[in-house]
């Protein structure tokens, strides 16, 4: 074999091998967007994942509550209904002072009485904690506030804020967190314990009274 033939030997190896890597290279692209491409595409996959962040919130503000010796609150915002960008927001805060919650006749009651510059959720010294957010969190634009129920009122919260108290010594205002999709393709249910503070996940829309029957 001349030195031409070798030659013209040696790059018909080196095809051959290229085009096998090439194979090889577009087989393991082809089984990653087959693995990955149903996940990227799957929309409850995210709101699954806030509403299990939300889960873990509640249990985590229970056991802070009993360890600080403070009453904390998560606060749920509703978006004013002429709100050029809506927003869902919610976020921690705490106070030192002894609560006592109150039913919707006593808050207006006291409403009477207060002056234009003061407001009956703020009566117990309620401030941000910092030690959860530094800022109000806002859900996802796929996800929205629905109602929050309690077993206490009649009528859930639709708008303005909606208040879950957990106390020193360890119980929690039993409540519902209704969230969908504006769609209203996806609903969840997220109902706090008032023992334990866990949060259980309900992946359609349940009423609270009906959770608490089972």
């Amino acid at each position: 074999m001349n030195v031409y033939e070798t030659f013209s030997h040696l790059r018909k190896d080196e095809k051959g091998l290229t085009l096998i890597e090439i194979m090889v290279v577009l087989f393991i692209i082809a089984a990653f967007f087959a693995i990955a491409l149903p996940s990227l595409n799957d929309p409850g996959r995210e709101m699954r994942s806030e509403i299990r962040k939300l889960k873990v919130l509640t249990r985590t503000l229970r056991s802070r509550a009993r360890i600080s010796n403070q009453t904390l609150r998560l606060v749920l915002e509703f978006p004013n209904e002429d709100a050029e960008d809506p927003q869902y927001r919610f976020w921690v805060e705490a106070t030192t002072e002894r609560v006592t919650l109150l039913s919707d006749d006593q808050k207006e009651d006291i409403e009477r009485e207060l002056k234009d510059d003061q407001d009956v959720d703020n009566l117990f010294g309620f401030s941000l904690d910092e030690r959860f957010f530094k800022e109000p969190k806002v859900l996802p634009m796929n996800l929205q506030f629905d109602r929050i129920e309690y077993t206490k009122l009649e009528e859930p919260i639709v708008d303005g804020k909606a208040f879950i108290h957990f106390f020193p010594s360890g119980l929690v205002e039993e409540s519902a967190i209704h969230i969908k999709s504006p769609d209203d393709q996806f609903k969840f249910t997220l109902a706090v314990h008032p023992l334990t503070g866990e949060a259980e996940i309900v992946y359609k829309d349940v009423e609270l009274r009906d959770m608490v029957a089972q």
